[in-house]
């Protein structure tokens, strides 16, 4: 049995901790597999870059109240495309099935 993951289902439980792993354990007994296609990849990435980037400009905007009540307060420099591609090798091994 092949579980084709759909990109909802992999951005929700996105750090692949709880149902997704829970899964994953359920079918390696079964000779079963996880199968994250391509495409399926390619958006879940796309969405989790837009998304942190939208998180980004949120705590860029409120983190100016805290700079002037303290003076210099300089953000971490988030890499956005290295969290992206450590978000896509988290999950399943993209592929198609035979």
């Amino acid at each position: 049995m092949h579980v084709i993951l759909d990109s909802n289902i992999y951005l929700a439980d996105a750090l692949f901790r709880r149902e997704l792993r829970t899964l994953t354990h359920y079918l390696l007994p079964t000779s079963s597999a996880v199968v994250l296609p391509g495409v399926v990849r390619e958006e879940a990435q796309a969405v989790y870059r837009r998304n942190l980037r939208a998180a980004l400009r949120r705590v860029q905007r409120e983190s100016g109240d805290v700079r002037r009540q303290i003076g210099g307060f300089d953000l971490p420099n988030i890499d956005v495309e290295a969290h992206t591609h450590e978000f896509a090798s988290l999950g399943p091994v993209s592929g198609k099935l035979p």
